[in-house]
């Protein structure tokens, strides 16, 4: 019979393995020797893989030991094990963050010790001894002044701040929080976290690169934006480069494209809530000074776009995008928190790059397309070398990567962060200033804020920055407004011009769109209704549904009936058993636009009540599919669902509309409460 002393050690032990192993690398035994490898719980053994591979079929380098024999299994690197336990943790997890913080503070690991501190404080600010671990309260006021992640009131106002829709809004309310906040953030900040906040989520297939990109005009890559993104909180990035000419996945041959490295990494990133990044080569090979301007370009896009952690960029390749990540990596290995390469050539500069970067590597013994040997080679040197790295072989696999190797490169690099970062923080990537070539292609985000516009602008200069669509396309058109409205008869065919000229940006048309509303134009009915039959963004459709509220022309009555069924077919379209908060606000605020126009413009509306419940109604507000959202972003569908129930209550009212439609309606909504209240608004039931 097993001694207790060695039956509580062998549970002990059985508990670190199974609950926290994938940290676990430094195995103590009794005897004092140390161990360094990943431990896998294997009956009464302890196989212990020295490479640190995780995968259990593994056989190379595997040391077995007597699990009575050892003694204590410690996390090391042990900044991982924080990382990672922080990225699992709720944020008013003080219990457990107060377990860290010792932790951190035994391990001498002060950044992390103070970060998780000023976390603890965030929730509860007299904290004795997270107080004690920031050096007191004067130094904690000072630690939270300004910073959003640390004070839930400000990250609410900035939250509130960023979804206004008027950059003269913005601006005013950023005046306000650096008086009362001290939150300094600036235009630059701020404008691009509205930017972010319009761009579509989830993920996106073939994206044309658009910095960068005049030698590179068919440039493309696929992208993942997590579905629950908030332009406050920097995420994680991964790069991932696709293999060339056959690769085996799943037993189909696909040819090298970013559809390939999806298929290998989408469906962990979509677990950990990464951004990832799957370019498409220009040329072959990927180590090709083309290849190499592309993957700048595309990682430069992303970080002005996107709010990335730059301490958090990992870069992956399998087969020949192996090849292209080593490429890259020499030139620039400091850049990233680690380099995974997955059946790729002999690995090229590693020993040096390990200084930089955490190394993944991975092989099957079965490879007949790239030799194993020379990886063997460079694993063996990178554990002479103590690095901070994994090889993880597996036998009779071929060329490609196994489930299970994947599932051990995400183990690995999930909680690793660039090597000379000097804080504990996630950095923001927009805290690096938009570069020229960002404003060249985006526009310059003070603009924004009527920054650089002469106040005393002439009209003519104004139409002409309107139609540029930059950043400063809506200071326009509200200066416009403001100062040119007595005027506007012959500044109306050049704007009627933009918002119909398919090749004008974007922004110009949907500005242009809301100038025209403004300015009450009654010529611009057909610009507006061929707009509205033929645009696919909704933002414009929505402007110009509320530019023909307020024409109030009955000659926009038809295209207002395209538009009713064209939003439910959108919406319809939307794949999946989840809708993101992003197309539900969408859905929502263009169809109580529609809405009020159908109100403002129809006449005869016996023809238009039938399609409003069957498109509007039954296909929208009753739909049932769950709206995926985060409350801290002052996300809440019952908003948006309130608008759009309310703009069709007052529509049915101004129409006199039957009892019925009223009573469908106020079914649709009778699970929100919010909503249910804004259709008897609607209806003159109840104040508003």
């Amino acid at each position: 019979m097993m001694p207790a002393r060695a039956r509580l050690a062998f549970l002990g032990l059985a508990l670190v393995v199974l609950a926290g192993g994938a940290e676990a690398d430094e195995v103590v035994v009794r005897s004092g020797k140390k161990y360094v490898g990943y431990p896998i719980r294997q009956g009464q053994e302890i196989h212990l893989n020295e490479y640190g591979c995780s995968a259990p079929a593994m056989t190379l380098g595997v040391r077995r030991l007597r699990a009575i024999d050892v003694k204590e299994i410690r996390a090391r690197p042990y900044a991982d094990y924080l990382q990672r336990t922080l990225d699992e943790l709720g944020a008013a997890d003080v219990t457990r963050r107060v377990d860290l913080l010792r932790k951190a503070q035994s391990e001498r690991l002060v950044p992390w010790a103070r970060r998780i501190a000023a976390e603890i404080l965030a929730v509860q600010p007299k904290h004795a001894e997270a107080l004690t671990a920031v050096r007191g309260a004067e130094r904690w006021a000072e630690m939270r002044r300004g910073a959003p992640h640390l004070d839930a009131r400000l990250a609410r106002e900035v939250r509130r701040m960023v979804r206004f829709e008027s950059g003269a809004d913005r601006r005013e309310l950023a005046v306000k929080l650096q008086k009362a906040f001290g939150y300094e953030a600036g235009v630059d900040v701020v404008e691009r976290m509205v930017r972010s906040l319009r761009q579509p989520r989830g993920l996106q297939r073939d994206v044309t690169l658009r910095m960068d990109a005049k030698d590179l005009p068919s440039a493309t890559y696929s992208l993942y934006v997590p579905t629950t993104y908030d332009p406050l909180e920097p995420r994680p990035l991964l790069v991932a480069l696709h293999g060339g000419g056959i690769m085996h996945e799943k037993g189909a041959n696909t040819r090298g494209s970013a559809k390939d490295a999806l298929a290998l990494y989408l469906e962990e990133a979509q677990r950990l809530g990464w951004f990832l990044l799957c370019p498409t080569a220009v040329e072959a090979p990927w180590t090709t000074s083309k290849n190499y301007r592309f993957l700048e370009a595309a990682l430069a896009e992303i970080q002005t776009l996107w709010n990335i952690d730059t301490q958090r960029v990992h870069l992956a390749g399998q087969g020949g995008g192996g090849d292209g990540a080593w490429y890259w990596a020499a030139r620039k290995g400091d850049r990233f928190a680690s380099v995974s390469v997955a059946s790729g050539g002999k690995p090229v500069g590693v020993p040096g790059l390990a200084s930089k970067a955490a190394i993944w590597m991975y092989h099957g013994d079965a490879d007949e397309v790239v030799p194993i040997e020379p990886v063997r080679k460079v694993a063996a040197g990178l554990l002479r070398q103590k690095a901070d790295f994994v090889y993880c072989e597996l036998p009779r696999e071929a060329h490609g990567m196994a489930p299970a190797a994947r599932r051990d490169m995400f183990r690995f690099i999930a909680p690793k962060r660039r090597r000379r970062a000097k804080t504990a923080w996630p950095i923001s990537s927009f805290e690096t200033p938009s570069s020229k070539a960002a404003i060249e292609t985006f526009g310059d985000p003070a603009l924004a804020w009527g920054i650089g516009l002469p106040e005393d602008a002439e009209a003519a200069a104004l139409v002409e920055i309107l139609a540029a669509g930059r950043t400063d396309a809506e200071h326009a058109a509200r200066m416009l407004v403001d100062a040119h409205t007595e005027g506007r008869e012959p500044l109306l065919p050049k704007v009627r011009g933009i918002l119909k000229d398919l090749t004008k940006p974007q922004g110009a048309r949907v500005w242009a769109a809301w100038l025209l509303g403004r300015w009450r134009d009654p010529s611009a009915v057909n610009e507006i209704g061929d707009t509205l039959r033929t645009a696919k963004d909704v933002r414009l459709l929505r402007y110009c549904a509320e530019a023909a509220a307020r024409i109030g022309s009955e000659d926009s009555a038809q295209d207002l009936r395209w538009a009713i069924s064209d939003v439910s077919k959108r919406f319809r379209s939307l794949k999946g058993n989840t809708i993101t908060y992003q197309d539900w606000e969408q859905t929502c605020r263009l169809s109580a636009a529609i809405a009020r126009a159908v109100g403002a413009c129809v006449k005869e509306p016996d023809e238009f009540f039938p399609e409003m419940e069957e498109n509007l109604v039954r296909h929208v507000l009753m739909d049932r599919r769950k709206i995926v959202f985060v409350p801290r972003n002052g996300e809440d569908p019952s908003i948006p669902r309130s608008e759009m129930a309310e703009a069709l209550a007052r529509a049915y009212r101004k129409l006199k509309a039957e009892r019925t439609l009223f009573d469908m309606l106020r079914e649709s909504v009778k699970r929100d409460k919010e909503a249910t209240k804004a259709v008897l608004r609607g209806m003159g039931r109840i104040p508003k």
